[in-house]
């Protein structure tokens, strides 16, 4: 992949969140004020992503069909956490709803 820096954003992150202080300020620059949540790792990179950016005054869109990550807490405990994960984040930090229905918002 070919990343052009006069028209795209590139920054790496090193920690588990993607709203590093460097992305945080140019959504803001921005104006973006929603941030959608798709990815793997749920358990970790996933819910803090959405946690600090909710923290952070962001509207969060957390897409449950679109996240997903490892099965450790299941086969300990029997509790499925990629589907207990949009239940707790759904309850104070973020709307959640399926692909499509965020396709059908846009």
């Amino acid at each position: 992949v070919k990343i052009d820096y006069e028209k795209d954003f590139y920054t790496e992150k090193s920690i588990y969140s993607a709203i590093t202080d460097v992305v945080a300020y140019k959504l803001v620059e921005l104006g973006i004020d929603t941030i959608i949540i798709t990815g793997f790792m749920a358990q970790y990179c996933c819910v803090t992503t959405a946690r600090n950016g909710h923290d952070l005054g962001f509207k969060i869109i957390y897409v449950n069909d679109a996240c997903d990550g490892p099965i450790v807490q299941e086969l300990v405990s029997g509790i499925d956490e990629n589907k207990a994960i949009p239940f707790y984040l759904g309850a104070a930090v973020a709307d959640v709803m399926s692909t499509e229905e965020l396709l059908h918002l846009v």
